[in-house]
C-alpha cells in the first residue's frame, strides 16, 4: 500500500526493483525512491533495432539495471546509474553483430556481394555516486557482418566461340562497433567500469569464380586437337576488410579509473575467385597450369606424358592438344596427383585382363555410349576401328542404341554392360550367357573395366570436356528397382575364391588386403572378411585378378589425400549407392556414416536415393551434385558452380573422382548381386 503511493516520476515505488524492459518498452524502469535495483534494458532481436537502457537504480540505494543487447548492428543500451548513498552502475549492453552482405546474384549487372553491415556499437556502463560504487562495464561491439560472396560469371554457351563471364567481386566487409565506456565512479573508494572491447571486423567476401568459356574444339590438318580462343572469365575480387572497433574507455574514478577495452580483431579481405574454365577440350576445368605445379603434379605429368605421347602416335587419339597440355581425365587427374595416379593406372592395368581388345574397346564404348560421354567416344570409336569392331556396331553403341552388326561374345559383352549401366541389374539369363562366353573371371574383368569407364564418363561429363564432336545426350536413366539378394552365399553370384588353390599374386593380393581390412572391421563394426577368413564384397572380386584388382584397391585408399571431409566423403559414396540401391555398399558405409556424426534421417534419404534431408552447407550440395550427375549423367551449371563455390576446383575433382570409384563399386556388387552380411541367413555365416 505505502508503494503503490509513490508510483510516479518513472518509478516503482519507495522501496522496490524497477521492470525489466520489453519490446513495447524497451528501457527497464527505475528502482524505488529509496531503494532497489533498476530493472534490465530489453535485448533487441530485431536487425537495427538497439536494445533497451538499463533502469535507473534507487534513489539512494541499489544497482543500476543492465543495458539490453542490440538487434543485428545496433547499439546496446546503456546501463542504468547506481543510487547515491549505495550501490553500483548497471552495465552496458552489447551490441549486435553485423549482417552478412547479400550474395551476388548471376546475371545481375555486376554480380558484385553485397557489403557486411558494421556492428553496433556496445552500451556505455552506468555511473556510480556512492562512496564505495562502481562503475558499470561498457558494453562489447558487435562484430562487422561479413561481405557477401561474387556471383559466378555468366558461363558462355559451349560452342559459342565466346568468353566466360567475371565472376563478381567479393562484398566488403563491415565495421566493427565500438566497445562502450565504463562507467565512471564520483566516490572516494569506487572503482571506474572497464570499457568495452570494440567489435571485430567483418571479413571481404571472396569474389566469385569466372565463368566457363564457350569455346569450340578445333581439328588441324596435322590431325591435332586444340581449343578456338575462347577463355573462362576472370574471377571475381575479394571484398575488402571491415575496420576493426574501437575499444571502449575505462570510466574514471579517483581510486582506481577501469581498463581501457581491447581493439576488435582484424579480418581478412576475401579471397580473389578462381578463373573460370576455359571451355571445349578442357571444359569447365582450367588447364593444369605447370608453373604453378607441385613436384608431385609434375612427377604425373611426365609420367602420362611419356605413356601418351606413344599412345597418340599410335592410334591417332588426341591425348594431348596442340600446345601439348594433357586433356580428357588426364587434366583432372592432375588437380589430387595421388589419387589421380592410383586411377592412371588402373587404366594401364587391362592389358592383364582375360577379354581380347575387341571386347575391351566394346564394353568402353557401351559405357560412354550410355552415359553420351564425349571424349570417351571420340577416342575409343578410333581404337574400336583398328581392332575391327564394325562400323554399325561402334555406331549403334557410341549413340547407346541396341548393338546392331556384332554376334557371339561381343553380342553378349555390349547387352551385358548396356543393361548394368542403364538398369543397374544383369538379368540371370544374361549373366549366365556372359559365364559361358567369358568364364567368372572374365566377367569380373568386364564389370571391372565398365566400373572405371563408368568413372571416367562421370569425370568428362561433370567437367564438360570434349571430343572434337559435340556429346550426344546420355541415354535416360531407367533403372529397375533393386534387386535384393535372396540369402544364400556372401559372394553372391560370384564364389568366394578358394584360397586353397589360390595363386601366389591372389595370395598376396588377399593378404594386402586383410592387413587394412582386419583393424577396419574392428573399428568400424563392418563385416569385410568371413567368419572363415575370406574376403567379402568387393574384395573378393578383386582377388579374380589380383592386377588389376590391386590397382582398384590402391584408388579407394587413395582417398586419404582427398580435400573432401569425412563426413562430405560419405554424402558422396551413399548418394552413389543410393541410386544404384547397392546392398552391401549401403550396409558398410551407413556404418560409417553414422560414425562420422551424420544425421540419421540424412543417411536413410541418401540410402533410399530420395532428395536429401537433414543436410546444410557443402554437405548438402555433394549430396545434390552426386545425385544428379548419377542419375542424369550431367550437371548443371547451377549445381556445378554450387560446388565449386563450397569445395574449390581441386575439391570438385575428389568429388567427381571419388563419385567414380563408387559407381564402379556399385556395378560390381550389383552386377554379382553381392549381399550385406545382415542378408545372409544366420545358419550360413556361423
Amino acid at each position: 500500500m505505502v508503494n503503490s503511493a509513490f508510483t510516479y516520476g518513472g518509478r516503482c515505488g519507495l522501496v522496490c526493483d524497477g521492470a525489466d524492459g520489453t519490446e513495447a518498452h524497451p528501457d527497464g524502469s527505475s528502482g524505488g525512491w529509496l531503494s532497489g535495483d533498476g530493472g534490465d534494458g530489453w535485448s533487441s532481436t530485431v536487425t537495427g533495432v538497439a536494445g533497451g537502457n538499463g533502469g535507473a537504480s534507487g534513489l539512494l540505494f541499489g544497482t543500476g539495471g543492465v543495458g539490453g543487447v542490440g538487434g543485428s548492428g545496433a547499439a546496446g543500451g546503456t546501463g542504468g546509474n547506481g543510487g547515491l548513498l549505495g550501490g553500483n552502475g548497471g552495465d552496458g549492453g552489447d551490441g549486435g553483430a553485423g549482417v552478412t552482405g547479400a550474395a551476388g546474384t548471376t546475371g545481375e549487372s555486376d554480380g558484385d556481394g553485397g557489403a557486411g553491415s558494421a556492428g553496433g556499437a556496445g552500451g556505455d556502463g552506468g555511473r556510480a555516486f556512492a562512496l564505495f560504487g562502481h562503475g558499470g562495464a561498457g558494453g562489447d561491439g558487435g562484430a562487422g557482418g561479413s561481405g557477401g560472396v561474387g556471383a559466378v560469371g555468366a558461363d558462355a554457351a559451349l560452342l559459342s566461340n565466346e568468353d566466360g563471364g567475371p565472376g563478381g567481386a567479393g562484398g566488403a566487409g563491415g565495421n566493427g562497433g565500438a566497445g562502450g565506456a565504463g562507467g565512471t565512479a564520483l566516490g572516494l573508494l569506487g572503482y571506474g567500469g572497464n570499457g568495452g572491447n570494440g567489435g571485430a571486423a567483418g571479413a571481404g567476401g571472396a569474389g566469385g569464380y569466372g565463368g566457363t568459356g564457350g569455346a569450340s574444339v578445333i581439328t588441324l590438318e596435322s590431325g591435332a586437337l586444340t581449343d578456338s580462343a575462347a577463355d573462362g572469365g576472370a574471377g571475381g575480387a575479394g571484398g575488402a576488410a571491415g575496420g576493426a572497433g574501437l575499444g571502449g574507455k575505462g570510466g574514471s574514478s579517483l581510486l582506481a579509473s577501469g581498463a581501457d577495452g581491447a581493439n576488435g580483431d582484424g579480418r581478412a579481405v576475401g579471397t580473389t575467385g578462381g578463373d573460370g574454365g576455359a571451355g571445349g577440350l578442357s571444359g569447365r576445368l582450367p588447364y593444369f597450369d605447370p608453373y604453378t605445379g607441385t613436384v608431385a603434379q609434375l612427377d604425373l605429368d611426365a609420367l602420362m606424358k611419356a605413356i601418351a605421347i606413344p599412345t597418340q602416335a599410335a592410334t591417332g587419339i588426341q591425348l594431348l592438344d596442340a600446345q601439348g597440355e594433357l586433356i580428357g581425365p588426364l587434366n583432372a587427374y592432375l588437380y589430387n596427383p595421388v589419387t589421380g595416379k592410383a586411377l592412371f593406372d588402373v587404366g594401364n592395368t587391362f592389358s592383364s585382363s582375360s577379354l581380347n581388345p575387341r571386347v575391351r574397346e566394346i564394353i568402353i564404348l557401351s559405357t560412354g555410349g550410355q552415359w553420351g560421354s564425349g571424349y570417351e567416344l571420340y577416342a575409343h570409336e578410333l581404337v574400336a576401328a583398328l581392332y575391327g569392331v564394325p562400323a554399325d556396331a561402334i555406331d549403334s553403341l557410341a549413340s547407346g542404341q541396341a548393338p546392331v552388326g556384332l554376334t557371339g561374345n561381343d553380342l553378349i559383352a555390349a547387352q551385358f554392360v548396356q543393361q548394368l549401366v542403364s538398369t543397374y541389374h544383369v538379368s540371370d539369363d544374361l549373366y549366365d550367357d556372359a559365364v559361358a562366353a567369358f568364364g567368372e573371371t572374365g566377367v569380373v574383368d568386364m564389370v571391372n573395366l565398365a566400373g572405371v569407364y563408368l568413372g571416367v564418363s562421370a569425370t568428362l561429363n561433370a567437367f564438360q570436356a570434349q571430343g572434337p564432336e559435340p556429346s550426344g545426350a546420355p541415354v535416360p536413366v531407367t533403372p529397375d528397382a533393386p534387386v535384393v539378394p535372396d540369402g544364400g552365399d556372401l559372394g553372391g553370384r560370384l564364389p568366394l575364391l578358394d584360397l586353397d588353390s589360390a595363386t601366389p599374386a591372389q595370395l598376396a593380393l588377399d593378404a594386402q588386403i586383410k592387413a587394412i581390412a582386419v583393424p577396419t572391421q574392428a573399428v568400424t563394426g563392418i563385416e569385410l572378411v568371413s567368419p572363415e577368413g575370406q574376403v567379402i564384397g568387393p574384395l573378393n572380386a578383386y582377388l579374380y585378378n589380383p592386377t588389376i584388382g590391386g590397382a582398384l584397391f590402391n584408388v579407394g585408399n587413395s582417398f586419404a589425400s582427398s580435400t573432401l571431409s569425412a563426413r562430405v566423403r560419405e554424402v558422396v559414396i551413399l548418394s552413389v549407392g543410393g541410386e544404384w540401391g547397392s546392398s552391401y555398399e549401403l550396409y558398410a558405409h551407413e556404418k560409417v556414416a553414422a560414425l562420422y556424426g551424420l544425421p540419421q534421417e540424412a543417411i536413410d534419404a541418401l540410402a533410399a536415393g530420395e532428395a536429401p534431408v537433414g543436410l546444410t552447407g557443402g554437405e548438402l550440395v555433394a549430396a545434390q551434385f552426386v545425385q544428379e550427375l548419377v542419375s542424369t549423367h550431367y550437371v548443371s551449371a547451377d549445381t556445378y558452380h554450387a560446388a565449386e563455390a563450397a569445395f574449390g576446383q581441386k575439391g570438385v575433382v575428389d568429388l567427381v573422382n571419388l563419385a567414380g570409384v563408387y559407381l564402379g563399386a556399385s556395378a560390381l556388387l550389383n552386377a554379382f548381386e553381392v549381399p550385406a552380411p545382415s542378408e545372409i541367413p544366420a545358419a550360413v555365416t556361423v
